[in-house]
């Protein structure tokens, strides 16, 4: 992936970003979060609150557990 300004990125609506504070994760999230959006970011580190996304709602949770996945979902639907 080349480097685009945040301009040329498409309107993406809301994402859910899994993987959030890795390495790809917070990169994908500086650049969501350059171009007005909020995603909130599901991380299994413990816990949450001492993972650093700029820009972006930490919420520990396990994204192989569907019904914490669909929660999620649910308190961050617009």
């Amino acid at each position: 992936m080349r480097d685009e300004p945040v301009s040329e990125l498409p309107t993406l609506g809301r994402v859910l970003v899994t993987g959030g504070s890795g390495f790809i994760g917070r990169r994908l999230v500086a650049r969501l979060t350059a171009g007005a959006s909020e995603p909130p970011v599901v991380t299994t580190a413990r816990p949450a609150a001492e993972v650093d996304v700029p820009g972006a709602t930490v919420v520990q949770c396990d994204p192989r557990d569907p019904l914490a996945v669909d929660a999620l979902v649910a308190a961050h639907r617009p």
